[in-house]
């Protein structure tokens, strides 16, 4: 079940949609959440024990300028969903201009008979040292109403500040893993909660050992300052090993990730790539304008799957773009071993993705053509047509040596005509 705010277009309702079992796309369906308005949903589902799902959303009063945070529920996978709480935060937050917040993001989790709640707001005040503020919330009546037990002071600085963006929440063994992007480093920051009511504010919080590239950047300041670009997630699989992933702004946009195999003690690279660093990506186009934004991560299966917008250019694609992406599963090819046998933070991930955000030739690809063929996104696909004597021919040549040898994977359907992939390895030619 994927829930998702239709941004920009002035809605006050949620959207969810998915994939079913058979693997076929649902189409969204609109859930509404009979609010006065909203600036941005930041909605966030839960599925307790008994198989009910919870649905949270953001809700604003425009006369007032005030917000808060609703439930729904639904007893039936999301077939049909029932009012569970009008307003379920201890107080309001304040939207007014210049004073007020704008939300961000959203995230729950439950363990114990009780939920948490992380939610990212960022203030419209720009005179504070830094706009954006975390705050946590706890309740133990299903998710009905919650206490606010921490939120992070936006004045401090140096090596003080407690605030931070992108926030998510895993559970392993009973305990919540929090972690989000910190405002020193712009990296990932996480810390463990034995309960939805300890305090964030009183938890040794550890830097996960990332590459030196940040998975942040921030505005210029000299005050107010704000994230500009990031991404993080954080899942947790069957076995109780933790996954963070999150995208570099700075390094090309490229999507790495990190495994934890004892409850978030350390990290260790979920695969090996031709980065500086050696960590393991899961997106690099060759292309820093193109690349999943906004993403959710969480384990189905054996395998991650990734809800995401994505950003698109020079092509215009990515409005209103909503994405599932597969990480790992079965695969009748099992990537070998970087530089020795196979373990998961050894094996060879890829050192070059594509998918159809946009034109190959805009990706970091060659196109050469010849006649007047013509090529599109279109519904998700990239669409090729081409007539008589008429060609198009994308190439790239990847990093590596031949010795090293090469992996690809590919997909394509014709209607007419023939299309052919072509593996050359060669020194020269």
């Amino acid at each position: 079940l994927l829930v998702h705010y239709c941004y920009g277009t002035g809605e006050d309702g949620i959207y969810q949609s998915g994939i079913s079992s058979a693997g076929t796309a649902i189409t969204p369906v609109l859930i509404d959440f009979d609010a006065v308005g909203a600036s941005s949903a930041c909605p966030a589902a839960l599925q307790l024990p008994d198989g009910r799902v919870l649905l949270y959303g953001w809700i604003q009063d425009t006369g007032a300028d005030v917000a808060t945070v609703r439930m729904l529920y639904s007893d039936d996978d999301g077939t049909t969903w029932t009012l569970g709480s009008s307003g379920c935060l201890p107080a309001t937050v304040s939207t007014a201009a210049a004073t007020g917040y704008d939300t961000m993001r959203t995230r729950v989790a439950y363990a114990n008979g009780q939920i948490l709640m992380l939610a990212w707001l960022r203030n419209k005040n720009t005179a504070a040292a830094y706009r954006d503020e975390l705050r946590q919330y706890a309740s133990s009546d299903g998710g009905c109403t919650f206490s606010q037990i921490w939120a992070s002071d936006r004045t401090l600085t140096g090596a003080s500040q407690d605030g931070g963006g992108f926030p998510d929440i895993a559970v392993v063994d009973g305990a919540f893993i929090v972690a989000w992007l910190g405002t020193i480093y712009f990296k990932p920051v996480v810390g463990r909660l034995e309960s939805a009511y300890q305090s964030i504010g009183g938890t040794t919080l550890d830097d996960v050992a990332t590459t030196s590239e940040a998975w942040g950047t921030q505005s210029a300041g000299p005050a107010g300052y704000y994230f500009t670009n990031g991404d993080l997630f954080l899942t947790v699989d069957e076995s109780g090993a933790l996954y963070i992933s999150g995208r570099q702004p700075t390094v090309g946009n490229q999507w790495i990730i990190l495994q934890s195999t004892d409850g978030a003690e350390s990290w260790a690279a979920m695969a090996r790539s031709s980065m500086s660093s050696g960590y393991g990506k899961w997106w690099d186009a060759s292309d820093a304008d193109t690349y999943p934004a906004d993403a959710c991560g969480r384990w189905l299966r054996g395998r991650i799957m990734v809800g995401t917008c994505h950003i698109s250019n020079p092509a215009s694609y990515d409005v209103g773009s909503i994405s599932l992406i597969a990480l790992g599963g079965y695969s009748t090819v099992t990537m070998p071993g970087y530089d020795a046998w196979r373990v998961d933070n050894r094996q060879v991930t890829w050192g070059q993705t594509w998918l159809p955000f946009d034109e190959p030739g805009d990706c970091g690809w060659t196109r050469t053509v010849a006649g007047a063929p013509t090529d599109s996104i279109t519904t998700g696909l990239l669409v090729l047509a081409a007539g008589v004597g008429q060609t198009i021919l994308y190439s790239v040549v990847p990093g590596g040596t031949v010795a090293g040898g090469i992996g690809a994977s590919w997909i394509f359907d014709t209607t007419s005509g023939s299309a052919r992939v072509r593996l050359r390895m060669a020194s020269v030619t």
